[in-house]
């Protein structure tokens, strides 16, 4: 039997740098996920991941919108530690 696990981030925009590229103005964030099994220490997951979303640019980012995800992982049943970096 499995499982679904959600992860649900939300990362504020203004506290992001923001980067030109392909003429678009975007905001990116990197996630680290590390999904590890309790019971036997085994590492399930471990995994990098770049989150980004287009602003219309610095000044957009005054506001308090936020850079919003889900990440879902399939699992076996059982006991989990996650970390998120």
């Amino acid at each position: 039997m499995s499982s679904n696990l959600e992860l649900y981030y939300s990362i504020g925009q203004k506290n992001l740098k923001v980067v030109k590229e392909d003429g678009k103005s975007l905001v990116k964030a990197l996630l680290n996920v590390k999904i590890t099994n309790k019971d036997t220490e085994a590492l399930l997951v471990n995994k990098m991941y770049q989150v980004a979303s287009e602003v219309a640019g610095v000044d957009s980012l005054r506001n308090e919108e936020n850079l919003i995800g889900v990440l879902s992982y399939l699992l076996p049943l059982g006991n989990y530690y996650v970390e998120l970096k």
